[in-house]
């Protein structure tokens, strides 16, 4: 099975996660264009996706409690011990990467603080081991990489006339104020 634009399936809880899942098939490839970024959850989904439990052969990617004890529990505990490295996300509070990898040691060699240093260390290390989980299953290619295997554009333009009802409105359209006044000012977007 493939299934392109994959970020359709990212929430567990859905109808369409929950059917697509229960389709029987020997392999499974996920496309999409959107970045792993929003949550661990939604990470989870995408990886169960690909790998579900097969209750026959007890294979398969974690459970979503014990994917949340190995990888979102030492990430929360961050963000309790850390609110500075915390960035809203949707009614709730997800890590600000940037700030986290930017205070990483600093802030708790200030401190001083035993606890909050075993906290950014089990996150860390919590980190390691998703990319080394995640690892052999992203293929990630970059927009300029991939540009070099197409092959150039072509552009063919063909002109057709307008029907007189399409001329009617588009004159109309033309000749309003507004219509006008927006293309003299050379904002395109606005018409």
């Amino acid at each position: 099975m493939v299934l392109d634009e994959a970020q359709a399936i990212k929430n567990f809880r859905s109808q369409r996660w929950q059917t697509l899942l229960s389709f029987k098939s020997r392999m499974r490839l996920l496309l999409t264009g959107t970045p792993l970024q929003n949550s661990l959850m939604e990470l989870w989904a995408l990886m169960y996706f690909l790998m579900p439990a097969q209750l026959d052969i007890g294979e398969g990617f974690a459970g979503i409690d014990r994917f949340r004890e190995w990888f979102a529990l030492p990430l929360e505990r961050l963000l309790a011990a850390q609110p500075e490295i915390a960035a809203p996300v949707q009614n709730r509070m997800d890590l600000n990467t940037t700030a986290f990898l930017q205070s990483a040691g600093t802030d708790a060699a200030d401190a001083n603080d035993d606890g909050l240093l075993a906290t950014q260390s089990d996150a860390q290390n919590a980190v390691q081991k998703l990319h080394t989980v995640l690892r052999p299953h992203i293929l990630r290619r970059l927009k300029q990489d991939v540009e070099k295997q197409l092959p150039a554009k072509i552009e063919h333009v063909v002109y057709c006339h307008l029907s007189k009802r399409q001329r009617f409105l588009y004159d109309d359209f033309m000749s309003r104020a507004q219509t006008t006044a927006t293309l003299r000012s050379g904002s395109y977007l606005g018409v």
